[in-house]
């Protein structure tokens, strides 16, 4: 069976105290597996991290993406996630062959943001030290965007909310109220859960479970794999490479060399001339 488009539902509770984002991902989290090579406890955790991190793209305002990069030390593997305002998303992980799921990782992890509107990005850095995912997207959350949430990720379908502490427009302590991480009570806890457990795919049924549920329906929008690269984007990555390592890139035997998107695992020949006709441009 053909699984729709993966969408996130954007609603808000009737309290106007919280705000809602329900990711349907069951389709994304299949395009990740046949993209990447990863199995048993390795993709479980990539799953969940990418079902963690996806929903955030509803912070972002138009035009503008965010990268997310986790560098751990204990476990090593290298993490990048970048998500898009328009719903895209690409993700790798490395090594390939990571075949575990810790349940607590040390390392440093980067946050940036970017507009067309303005050149250079907004950039945070965190080192975490023996940190949960869940404290993982408490630190986004609270660092990056001054914000108050909580990410429950579902344990039996490939869906995962995100809950954000809504301002009161009739306090005048809003900066106090919105320090602080997000402690949801066990009645409410227990209610996303059922919710998750529906593994509902249907939009319009998605929108029913969430008005039954007590939540106003606000906004949608498709979240999907796509990735960016491109031969010119590979042709400016190995001059990158170059400035690091000055070491010849080519055999004297060689007429290209094949590079590959870690991303989308597309295959890309590079040859000595490409290099040299494409000089390297910063951005």
């Amino acid at each position: 069976m053909t699984l729709p488009e993966s969408r996130i539902y954007t609603c808000v509770d009737e309290s106007r105290s919280h705000a809602l984002h329900f990711l349907e991902g069951q389709k994304l989290v299949q395009d990740m597996a046949l993209m990447h090579q990863l199995y048993g406890s390795g993709f479980a955790f990539f799953r969940k991290i990418c079902l963690t991190v996806q929903p955030m793209l509803c912070l972002l305002k138009q035009g503008e993406y965010f990268g997310f990069y986790l560098d751990s030390d204990e476990p090593y593997f290298r993490l990048k996630i970048e998500l898009t305002a328009g719903g895209a998303i690409r993700a790798m992980l490395l090594p390939e062959d990571f075949q575990e799921f810790p349940e607590k990782v040390s390392g440093t992890m980067r946050l940036n943001k970017y507009s067309a509107k303005i050149k250079s990005p907004y950039q945070s850095v965190l080192e975490i030290q023996n940190h949960s995912l869940d404290k993982i997207s408490d630190h986004i959350l609270q660092n990056s965007y001054q914000m108050v949430g909580s990410v429950i990720v579902s344990e039996t379908s490939d869906q995962s909310i995100l809950v954000l502490k809504l301002p009161n427009p009739e306090s005048s302590e809003e900066v106090d109220e919105m320090e602080g991480s997000m402690e949801l009570p066990p009645h409410q806890v227990n209610l996303y859960h059922q919710m998750l457990s529906k593994g509902e795919t249907d939009s319009e049924k998605i929108q029913l479970l969430l008005k039954e549920n007590g939540f106003d329906f606000l906004a949608g929008r498709d979240v999907f794999f796509r990735c960016n690269c491109s031969h010119k984007r590979m042709i400016q990555n190995l001059h990158l490479y170059q400035q690091n390592d000055p070491q010849p890139l080519f055999d004297e035997s060689q007429t290209s060399l094949s590079v590959t998107c870690e991303y989308c695992k597309k295959e890309y020949q590079i040859t000595a001339e490409d290099l040299n006709q494409n000089p390297y441009v910063v951005n």
